[in-house]
């Protein structure tokens, strides 16, 4: 998932570092999701949900340099 997730971005450091923000945060998104939803598809979907929305928007509104 993580490269459709890249590949809706335009430029090679946007990837890295979205990269870096799904890396450090998946898990953590996961465990939230699934102890709210029960359902472990049910979390992965919104988890997913999630960040295919950040990465259509979270570059234009917050310029991210690691």
């Amino acid at each position: 998932m993580l490269l459709y997730y890249c590949s809706l971005l335009e430029t090679e450091e946007e990837k890295r570092s979205f990269e870096k923000i799904y890396e450090d945060n998946y898990l953590g998104m996961y465990h939230v999701a699934f102890q709210m939803l029960k359902s472990r598809d049910r979390a992965e979907d919104a988890v997913h949900s999630a960040f295919f929305k950040a990465g259509r928007t979270f570059f234009k509104i917050f310029p991210v340099e690691l």
